[in-house]
């Protein structure tokens, strides 16, 4: 089981539910959001294979605080609303949880004054046995 391919498949998720590209990394591009493991995953060993998570970090920016924040809140309810996940060819993800809420994190300095906004999801994902 490869964490990068569930990741990407959250990723993936994300973007199509914002329609918006939504880039792996912890630091978004202007006006974009970016989504990161976050944590150790965790895991249940059982005979048949196991129950693991893993949350992730969900980061966007905008020169617009209510662009960022429609677009973090939107990808949340379309996540952890869902009822179809992806799957691997040893994986499943079956549950995504709101860990954090988005959370106003801060306002660039720079020139550009773009809001910066983050939120923490929680995948968790049944693997299957050898």
């Amino acid at each position: 089981m490869s964490y990068d391919e569930i990741l990407q498949a959250v990723i993936d998720m994300a973007a199509n539910a914002v329609g918006v590209p939504v880039l792996l990394g912890s630091m978004p591009p202007d006006n974009g959001i970016a989504i990161t493991g976050s944590a150790a995953p965790t895991s249940i060993m059982l005979d048949i294979g196991s129950n693991e998570r893993f949350s992730v970090t969900v980061n966007g920016k905008h020169e617009n605080q209510q662009t960022v924040v429609t677009q973090l809140c939107a990808i949340h309810s379309a996540l952890t609303r869902r009822k179809d996940f992806p799957t691997g060819n040893d994986w499943q993800i079956y549950s995504i949880e709101t860990v954090a809420s988005p959370r106003l994190l801060g306002r660039e300095s720079n020139n550009r004054f773009q809001w910066l906004y983050g939120s923490s999801l929680l995948v968790k994902i049944n693997t299957k046995g050898i």
